[in-house]
Formats: C-alpha cells, sequence, structure tokens
C-alpha cells in the first residue's frame, strides 16, 4: 500500500539529479560512496558534493546476475546492476566513486565497476589494534592525495576542521532530536510535529544565518497552536525545520505535483490544520547551503522556473479551505502568512522577469487568489506582504523589486 503524501520523498531524487546536473555545469565535482566508512568530511573539504551510491532497487539486480554470482547480496547487485543499465543519474554524475571493502562480495563489485568509473577502494582493517588505525589513517591520506590530483584542488587541514566541525554538529543535533522522540514516543506522547532550527550558509562569503523561533514557540515541552506567537517575516516553517508525525501526512491526503521545484512549501503547509500537538527544540539541525549559482533558490534560477512557483502556490490556494479555520485563530492567522508569502515570491520573481508574459502571469495569479477563496481571505492577503508586491501606483513595481534587493542583502535568503 502507497501514500501520495508520500510521493514527496520519492520525486526528491529527481529533484536532486536536475540539482546536481547543474552543480556540474558550474564545475562542481561529484564524489560517489558506498558505505559510512568513505568520509564525507574528506569530499566537502576537497569543495565536491557527496553522493550515495547504494542500491535501493530490485529492477536492476536480474541484469547483474548476468555478471555476479547469484549468491551475493541484494545490495551489492542492485548497486551493480545500476552501473549495467547505467540507471543511477547518481553514479552517471560521479567523477569519482569512493568505496570501502566491507566484504568479499563488494571487493568484486568494485573491481568490475572500474571498468564504468574511476574507482577508489579504502581497504578497511579487519582487526581493531594501533597498527589497524594507523594503517586507516594512511588510507584516508591516500584518499586526500587522490581527491586533490584528480579535482586540482589542495585540502588543507583548515578546510578538513572545518567539514568535520559541520558534520559532528549535524550528527550531535540529529542525536539528541532522536532521543527526544524516543522518549516522547515511549510515553505515548510523540507530537504531530517536531520542529528544529535551520541555518543558512552562505558560500559565497562564509557566513551564516539561523533561523531560530524561540520568539515562537516554547520550548522542550508539548504545546499546541494557542501557545504559537507571531511570527516575524522572516520566520517561516520550511522543510528544513519540520518532521511530521507520518500519520499526518497519510491523514491529510496530500497529492504533490511530480517533477517540480517548490513542493517542500506544499509538503510544509497542507498538514498544517491536522497538527495537533507540537515540541520544538532550540537546535540547529539542518544546514542549507545558500548562494551558489546552480541551486533552486537561486534568483535566477528561480526566475526561468517561475512557472513551477506559480503552480506550487496555486495548488496551496486550493488545497485548503482557511474560512473552516476560523476557531483556530492562530492557526489560520499562520496559515495566512505562509500564503501571502508564495504570493510575494511569486510576484517578486514574475516582476524580475520583466516580460508583459510575465505581468501577465502575475495578474492571473492574482485573479486565481480571487476567485478560489472567499473575500475575507482575499482581503487578508492583500492588505499582508502580499498586496504590498501588487501595488497598481506609478513606479510602483521599482520600489518593490529595491525592497526585496534590501531585504535580500540584509538576510542572504537566495
Amino acid at each position: 500500500m502507497t501514500y501520495a503524501s508520500l510521493e514527496h520523498f520519492r520525486d526528491v531524487t529527481s529533484r536532486n539529479v536536475l540539482a546536481l546536473q547543474e552543480a556540474r555545469e558550474k564545475g562542481r565535482k561529484v564524489v560517489g560512496q558506498f558505505c559510512i566508512y568513505s568520509p564525507l568530511e574528506i569530499a566537502l573539504a576537497a569543495g565536491a558534493v557527496p553522493v550515495s551510491l547504494c542500491g535501493t532497487k530490485q529492477d536492476s539486480i536480474p541484469v547483474a546476475e548476468e555478471v555476479l554470482p547469484r549468491c551475493l547480496c541484494p545490495l551489492i547487485k542492485s548497486s551493480f546492476g545500476f552501473a549495467l543499465q547505467d540507471s543511477c543519474p547518481y553514479l552517471a554524475a560521479s567523477d569519482i566513486v569512493v568505496a570501502d571493502a566491507t566484504c568479499d562480495g563488494k571487493k568484486k563489485m568494485y573491481e568490475l565497476l572500474a571498468a564504468y568509473k574511476p574507482v577508489m577502494v579504502l581497504q578497511l582493517p579487519q582487526i581493531q589494534d594501533e597498527r589497524a588505525h594507523a594503517y586507516w589513517r594512511e588510507q584516508y591520506a591516500l584518499l586526500v592525495a587522490r581527491l586533490e590530483q584528480d579535482f586540482g584542488v589542495r585540502i588543507t587541514e583548515e578546510k578538513l576542521r572545518a567539514a568535520m566541525d559541520l558534520t559532528s554538529r549535524l550528527r550531535q543535533a540529529l542525536k539528541k532530536v532522536l532521543d527526544k522522540l524516543a522518549v516522547l514516543v515511549e510515553h505515548h506522547t510523540a507530537p504531530d510535529l517536531m520542529i528544529c532550527n535551520y541555518v543558512y550558509e552562505h558560500v559565497e562569503d562564509g557566513t551564516s544565518h539561523t533561523v531560530r523561533y524561540t520568539n515562537v514557540f516554547p520550548q522542550n515541552r508539548l504545546f499546541d497552536w494557542v501557545h504559537v506567537r507571531r511570527f516575524r517575516p522572516d520566520q517561516n516553517l520550511l522543510m528544513h525545520s519540520v518532521m511530521y508525525r507520518t500519520e499526518v501526512l497519510r491523514e491529510c491526503g496530500m497529492v504533490l505535483p511530480k517533477h517540480t521545484f517548490y513542493v517542500d512549501n506544499i509538503f510544509v503547509y497542507q498538514p498544517l490544520p491536522y497538527v495537533k500537538s507540537m515540541y520544538y527544540m532550540d537546535l540547529d539541525l539542518y544546514r542549507y547551503f545558500i548562494g551558489r549559482a546552480d541551486q533552486s533558490v537561486n534568483e535566477s534560477v528561480m526566475v526561468k522556473r517561475v512557472d513551477q512557483q506559480l503552480r506550487v502556490t496555486r495548488h496551496m490556494i486550493d488545497c485548503q479551505d482557511l474560512d473552516a479555520l476560523q476557531y483556530e485563530k492562530r492557526l489560520r492567522a499562520y496559515m495566512l502568512h505562509y500564503l501571502s508569502m508564495m504570493m510575494t515570491v511569486s510576484d517578486i520573481f514574475l516582476l524580475l522577469d520583466g516580460t508583459p508574459e510575465a505581468y501577465t502571469k502575475k495578474k492571473e495569479l492574482w485573479q486565481y487568489l480571487k476567485d478560489h477563496v472567499s473575500p475575507k481571505v482575499y482581503r487578508s492577503v492583500v492588505l499582508s506582504l502580499g498586496g504590498v508586491t501588487n501595488v497598481s501606483v506609478p513606479g510602483g513595481d521599482k520600489v518593490v523589486l529595491g525592497c526585496y534587493r534590501l531585504a535580500r542583502k540584509l538576510f542572504k535568503f537566495n
């Protein structure tokens, strides 16, 4: 049995592949990795994008069994079948495959895989003592040398320490969240929505900005919408900050547009009326590397993909009846805030496009909102941030874009 609400995760691969292809077009290298002994940190320190390559499907197994013994484990056959069929976009995008010799079957697979991709095999020691530690350290040094040679980069101790610090903080934060969820589940008090902070990492200047919610939510306890305070304009619940209970996603009946960017907004927005309990931890769980020329929220990329933004915005207009939330005032206020933000983003990028066709799309979007919501909801959006970007006065568009440029400079949100 499958659930439409979980299609979001199945569609992530296709959207990630598009972003990966764009990254490669901009000159970034990709390191494909098998198993957890291939260190993310060295790939990150080399300025590369690390991707996981382990096989996840059964349909690639039969072709692998024409080469590999059938007695090998399905993971090995699935992974190698991807290479034979050229059906794994992550493997296709990889400039080098880094793997570790965890078993004899994988050793043979890596040997055969070398006919399709450059492969660096880390020879995992089979004992645990000081000699093994020294040997494994040498394997990492060989990997550093290989990536430096192949990618034409210098992996410094400073870059390695920065990558290690980043991944360590992420793992520690994730462990704290999982430990807390385990306790809540054990006591039958698991929330419908777990919320944490996320961090914008600005790769162009090395700065960061944390989006936290200490002014909005109570901390380290269960609460509901009655306890939620006002969000600032620069605060929103994004996919980077939320974890829904699976049953909430099933119950809300969410169906996401396929092969579409920006559906993470739907993923966060549509289930909100089904959320009755929440829990907020003031932890920086997700780090969003922003400012790269290749990513989906880059300004020029969003202008090119504005039709996908409009598709998502229309979906959000239709997916919930905000008038039905009249007795959930704070929930309704937040959802109006979110919808208004989506109208604002759509307006901005249509204005940046500046073509007559874009102005027609902008007018049609506002007409769509007017036709599909109540006058009360429409008026609320018009009188909020969304209405500010839909001004109809001489020079208004220039003022709107000027304000956008200033906000972008201050908050560096793309």
